[in-house]
């Protein structure tokens, strides 16, 4: 199905992605308190302490150079640090922005800062050169001054977050990069209009030098992001026009789908024969499929039953489906998990057998696949015919891998966070339990009818 359009008898509970209407606007979530104004009256003293420690030269806040030396001339090599905490799904809707900065500065050094947590798919960006995996800190003073060495020569520096974050302000402010772009905070928190960068107060102006409004509520994290590429673009274009959101007008606008296509995580070899090892284990028809180079689509789903979101389905539901795509559409299945659902998932995957683990083409298989880090599960995304998950990380990974998603959307913001598949079959969970006139909860039955009617079980064995 076309993700631009439903079905003409899908309820609002089952809708594709163009089904759920734009939110409206308010400014983001950070705003100017009291910790965000000492912070900045210190992190000037912060920034020279890491300079120096560093090894490197506090710079002013003016950007000029001498423009024979400046890396940003044509055929400069300018040393770009993308700040970028949480968890995968947050770094996977950054790669559309490194892709921008990696397309206007092709000869540029992008490097990539983030937690322990991100730091697998922050390394396989396809457009970044290296990673920066932050240290752990007892409070953000502790966090920023224990990273600060390792954050400095950078001549541009991005913090990424949907709105302004004073630990981010931080860790920037500490980079002494010449260039220092962020969205501004709130003036206030019951304050509906964006801070722009003239109104901020002396000191916390100080944590930028380029200063972008927030972003608007209902837009998509991908386009906030994106935003945030605009003052090193008119560095490398200055005649160029303002640089066009995904959701802007045509022809001018960005190709989301396009960056997203040419994102895929890298994945090298040894991962890569992992996947193939572990789909042989559970069939032998899937091994013989793992050989092929063109890497075809295989008679495997996948069902995701971890969310950071409070899931609305039971474990018993998730353990029907698992039976039905194998019983009924004869797919081999696969639950897949975050490492703390690992015996939850033997449980779900023991329930939805009726007879023997193993799997053959005559008897498809349900079993537990753990996947030791992301990277793994996209490795095994890009060979599954599709991905059943709730909202998330795993989601958003199918839709760098090109894997058709089937989505349980239960809560939060669905236009800020839903997953940019190409083809994506879409259940609002959260409409379904919060509106009283569609009061019926997602079926497993309304699943699998989805599932037929998109045809992602039409994969060859």
């Amino acid at each position: 199905m076309n993700p631009a359009s439903a079905p003409a008898n899908s309820s609002p509970a089952t809708a594709s992605h163009a089904a759920a209407s734009g939110a409206g606007s308010r400014a983001g979530s950070g705003q100017i308190t009291l910790s965000t104004r000492v912070a900045a009256w210190v992190a000037p003293a912060a920034a020279r302490w890491a300079a120096w420690m560093g090894g490197a030269r506090a710079s002013s806040q003016s950007v000029a150079k001498d423009a024979a030396a400046s890396p940003w001339q044509p055929g400069g090599r300018p040393r770009i640090l993308i700040l970028r905490r949480n968890r995968m799904g947050d770094m996977l809707c950054a790669y559309p922005l490194v892709r921008a900065v990696r397309t206007a500065f092709p000869g540029a050094v992008i490097h990539i800062a983030c937690d322990a947590m991100a730091a697998p798919v922050a390394r396989a960006c396809p457009h970044a050169d290296g990673v920066v995996q932050l240290s752990p800190g007892l409070h953000r003073w502790h966090m920023a001054v224990r990273n600060a060495p390792r954050l400095q020569g950078y001549d541009a520096a991005i913090a990424v977050k949907g709105g302004f974050d004073l630990v981010l302000a931080l860790l920037l402010r500490i980079t002494n990069a010449p260039i220092r772009i962020g969205f501004a905070p709130k003036a206030s928190a019951t304050d509906p209009a964006p801070t722009g960068p003239a109104s901020l107060p002396a000191p916390v102006a100080d944590f930028y030098t380029h200063t972008l409004p927030p972003p608007p509520w209902g837009e998509h994290q991908m386009e906030t992001c994106l935003r945030l590429a605009a003052p090193l673009l008119h560095i490398a274009q200055p005649q160029a026009p303002a640089l066009e959101l995904p959701s802007g007008p045509a022809p001018q606008r960005m190709d989301l789908a396009e960056a997203i296509r040419n994102s895929a995580p890298a994945i090298n070899a040894e991962v890569d024969a992992w996947a193939a090892n572990a789909l042989g284990a559970i069939s032998p028809d899937l091994a013989v499929a793992c050989g092929s180079a063109e890497r075809p689509r295989l008679p495997l789903a996948l069902v995701n039953i971890s969310s950071t979101a409070p899931l609305k389905w039971t474990d018993a539901q998730l353990a029907e489906l698992a039976r039905r795509l194998a019983a009924e559409l004869g797919l081999h299945t696969a639950l897949v998990f975050a490492p703390a659902d690992a015996s939850r998932a033997a449980a779900i995957a023991a329930a939805a057998r009726p007879g023997a683990a193993a799997g053959t083409a005559a008897s498809p298989a349900v079993t537990a696949l753990a996947t030791p880090t992301p990277l793994h599960l996209a490795a095994v995304l890009r060979r599954s015919a599709f991905l059943f998950s709730p909202e998330g990380g795993a989601g958003h990974l199918a839709s760098f891998t090109g894997t058709p998603l089937v989505l349980l959307w239960s809560e939060g913001p669905y236009e800020k966070w839903h997953a940019r598949a190409e083809r994506c079959r879409v259940f609002r969970a959260d409409l379904a339990h919060a509106d009283l006139a569609h009061s019926q909860p997602v079926t497993v039955d309304a699943v699998i009818a989805g599932i037929r009617e998109e045809g992602y079980a039409e994969v060859a064995p």
